[in-house]
């Protein structure tokens, strides 16, 4: 009875199992889009109009449902500036750049040797002991 532990534990059982959902594909993204249209009160100015709202909301929903639906409501309550929705946001991976970065950092430090130049070879071994402090954090993180 003392032990939390089995008691979060007897919580939790419910969560072990996850799905994946795929994103939709671009089909049945506009296939989605324009039934909505077809079932809200949105007028147009034209049929281009209402192609162009459908072709934005199948491009920058990315296939995910929440934004779907975050994007086309948000298109009923207000004026269109700004059409896209947090749920569809991509994110570049920047651990490449800041590696190349890191790497040139600490070439930077031969290079100031040979020249002689005494701030470069300080600013590269700062960043260099950056760098190795950051890796000792990220063994240490990871454990």
């Amino acid at each position: 009875a003392d032990n939390r532990r089995g008691r979060i534990m007897r919580l939790l059982w419910r969560f072990q199992r996850t799905v994946e959902l795929p994103p939709l594909t671009r089909a049945e993204t506009r296939e989605l889009v324009e039934r909505w249209v077809g079932e809200r009160p949105v007028t147009f100015d034209g049929p281009k109009v209402r192609e162009r709202f459908i072709l934005a909301g199948c491009r920058d929903a990315a296939g995910v449902p929440a934004a779907i639906a975050g994007m086309l409501e948000a298109a009923t309550h207000e004026r269109l500036r700004g059409y896209q929705h947090e749920a569809a946001a991509v994110y570049w991976d920047m651990t490449p750049l800041l590696s190349i970065a890191v790497i040139a950092f600490m070439a930077m430090r031969y290079v100031s040797r040979g020249i002689g130049e005494t701030e470069l070879l300080v600013l590269s071994g700062v960043g260099s002991a950056l760098f190795w402090g950051l890796i000792a954090l990220a063994r240490r993180l990871g454990r």
